[in-house]
């Protein structure tokens, strides 16, 4: 048996492999082990002594410190107490679900995972090729072009850092690099590009606040007016998810094009 608190609760069979290069055993059929609160479970199980190396293969699931995790395989080191997950990576708590092909996790908890991440939480669900998940989930990074929608809007950029609070509401957003986005009120939808993206959320997710800077470019979208707008630096207040208080600075500009009538103003403003 490993050291510390594993025990095993049930295999069907079980077999020990003695000789170079170090002792092997090997759990088989409905294997189920225990180290303290934690549960680890799957069709074949093979311990390394030596190395101290834990194989789970076959239907895993483990439940470990408020989280559900399922893979193909696992790896975990009982000496450095990092777990790998390779597979078709399943991760749940009450709070958030991801998916990716691999994960690993750290001794700190915090988690890593690569390949094709889906990230989903309250109302919002998220695309990247990697992300990190701090031990706390207070603090979500996403890289490799990552993509947030929330109720028919999305984010973009080319790194983004999601701030959390009480599990699930977001406090705060931080895009790097070719920053997009599209949020839609009742009334009005704004369409933003630049270089970067700061937005700040009120309770239940409500956007309070962006901050743009760097090549901004955009629309601001009503029934019967479009408004494009062209800027080096842009503040957005919001007042119930519709654009109140627009500053554009920096050389900025913009038109007015009439929807209805389809008539067009040309404002630039110095």
């Amino acid at each position: 048996m490993p050291p510390g608190s594993w025990e095993l609760i049930h295999a069907d069979r079980s077999k020990v492999f003695y000789g170079a290069p170090e002792t092997r055993v090997l759990f088989q059929g409905n294997v189920l082990f225990a180290n303290g609160g934690d549960r680890y479970q799957g069709d074949r199980v093979i311990y390394l002594e030596k190395s101290g190396l834990i194989t789970i293969e076959g239907h895993v699931l483990i439940k470990r410190e408020g989280y559900e995790m399922q893979a193909e395989t696992l790896f975990f080191h009982t000496r450095g107490g990092t777990t790998e997950l390779k597979g078709d990576v399943r991760v749940k708590s009450e709070t958030m679900s991801v998916s990716s092909e691999e994960a690993f996790i750290g001794e700190d908890g915090e988690m890593n995972f690569v390949h094709d991440v889906v990230f989903e939480s309250g109302s919002y669900v998220g695309l990247a090729d990697t992300m990190i998940v701090e031990k706390s989930q207070r603090s979500v990074r996403l890289d490799g072009i990552p993509y947030l929608a929330m109720e028919k809007r999305y984010i973009g950029g080319d790194e983004m850092v999601i701030n959390l609070e009480e599990g699930n509401r977001i406090t705060s957003l931080v895009i790097k690099g070719h920053g997009d986005m599209m949020w839609t009120g009742e009334e009005q939808t704004i369409y933003l590009q630049s270089r970067d993206l700061s937005l700040f959320f009120a309770e239940e997710n409500r956007l309070d606040l962006i901050r743009a800077r760097g090549d901004v470019r955009g629309s601001l979208e009503s029934s019967d007016s479009v408004n494009h707008f062209h800027g080096q630096a842009m503040d957005v207040r919001f007042n119930r998810n519709e654009p109140e208080e627009i500053l554009l600075t920096g050389e900025a500009g913009g038109s007015v094009t009439g929807l209805t009538a389809g008539e067009k103003e040309e404002n630039n403003v110095r």
